[in-house]
């Protein structure tokens, strides 16, 4: 889960970070600010996309310590 805090849509009292804190199946970062899918920094020509580059980071991670095994990915 990705949200800001200061998300307008979804105040900061409606977020149950206790809950998603205490789940281990969920992975939560919580940022003071944002907004709404406000997750974007640097330039005009060169823009970062903060969000995208944490699930890239996550995913890379989360292979990293567990490989995939050609017999899992068979439908």
């Amino acid at each position: 889960v990705i949200h800001a805090l200061d998300d307008p849509f979804l105040p900061r009292d409606r977020v149950p970070v206790a809950a998603l804190e205490a789940n281990p199946a969920v992975r939560a970062f919580l940022t003071r600010s944002g907004g709404h899918v406000g997750f974007v920094g640097g330039t005009l020509l060169r823009p970062r996309f903060w969000a995208e580059e944490r699930l890239a980071g996550f995913l890379a991670a989360h292979l990293a310590a567990r490989p995939l095994d050609a017999r899992e990915t068979r439908g």
